[in-house]
């Protein structure tokens, strides 16, 4: 399994009826788990054809057609993955609607090392590519991470909010009304490459506009992720270095609330085909800044009102005593 520092702090996954597995606010379990199939947890625990096998049918959705003892469970590091995902899926799945579909994200770091795998690094450990099958191509798969048999949720690591909700009270197609567009909705990665192709062609500062859209569709995940909502919501355009309004908006509105500059637990190569994510990673390193910035003035302000508190007591001091 991949190490917690090679993992994307955030991880979405996005369920609904027509998901294999279960999938509650408890945690998921596999399609494996659920028909009890067989005991095993990791794939490791598989001859490595039959591993192979497993995982080819679980990245090409085949498992729910041709198997009962998928191991896997899918998630995402990218929010727009997750958003056009659930486009997708209410117009194409079964039991599928706006309201029973959801969008769960995770912070990995409340999870011990090794919970997560990121899916290349398994294509790579089972010799799966393009050329057994074109969809195996590992540039689709940059942005998935598999968690394997069943994933309990720890308390406070986690958020799950509708896809009606995200419309109805987040204004989610206010904010990016691309989404909307009917003759789209059956697309997945052929949208996902539409958007990157256009959406970050030309630098586009942040409007305020932008801003009380980004934070209407954050709210609806609230408290510890409506910064980290924000950003991806202001993320799906190329943004000016230091951009005025994030820096004003995180100083002002968020201090204390960003934690980490980075999308994985430190400093990691973020794959440039996922435009989006770098561009997240990008805006979280001004906000972080920001941040960082207002605390040092703030703590030499205290620091100078200190100095000076002692100043005046020590002139004080020499007056009494007639100096």
């Amino acid at each position: 399994m991949t190490s917690t520092s090679n993992v994307p702090r955030y991880l979405f996954r996005v369920y609904s009826p027509g998901s294999d597995g279960l999938n509650s606010v408890a945690g998921f379990t596999s399609q494996a788990k659920q028909f009890d199939t067989n005991n095993l947890r990791t794939l490791s625990q598989l001859s490595r054809k039959d591993a192979s096998s497993m995982l080819r049918d679980h990245v090409l959705w085949k498992s729910y057609k041709e198997r009962n003892d998928d191991l896997l469970i899918s998630f995402t590091s990218s929010f727009l993955f997750a958003l056009q995902h659930s486009v997708r899926k209410i117009n194409q799945c079964w039991r599928t609607t706006e309201q029973n579909c959801y969008i769960c994200i995770i912070d990995t770091s409340k999870y011990p090392s090794g919970t997560f795998s990121w899916t290349v690094d398994l294509l790579n450990r089972y010799d799966l590519d393009g050329t057994q099958d074109p969809l195996l191509q590992h540039r689709f798969h940059e942005a998935e991470y598999l968690a394997q048999c069943d994933l309990t949720l720890v308390d406070g690591s986690s958020v799950h909010v509708s896809f009606g909700n995200l419309l109805s009270q987040g204004g989610l197609y206010e904010a990016i009304p691309e989404l909307a567009e009917e003759i789209h909705r059956p697309m997945l990665w052929n949208r996902l490459r539409e958007f990157r192709a256009t959406w970050y062609q030309r630098v586009e500062p942040v409007t305020q506009r932008e801003i009380q859209r980004a934070h209407r569709l954050a709210i609806c995940f609230g408290g510890q992720w409506v910064p980290v909502i924000m950003i991806w919501a202001l993320a799906i355009r190329a943004r000016p270095e230091a951009d005025a309004l994030i820096e004003a908006e995180f100083e002002d509105g968020f201090y204390g609330e960003i934690t980490t500059p980075f999308l994985f637990t430190g400093p990691t190569p973020v794959p440039p085909t996922l435009r989006e994510l770098v561009e997240w990673e990008r805006l979280m390193g001004t906000a972080y800044k920001a941040q960082q910035d207002a605390a040092t003035g703030e703590a030499q302000a205290e620091s100078g009102q200190a100095s000076d508190g002692e100043d005046d007591e020590q002139l004080m001091g020499l007056a009494q005593l007639g100096l």
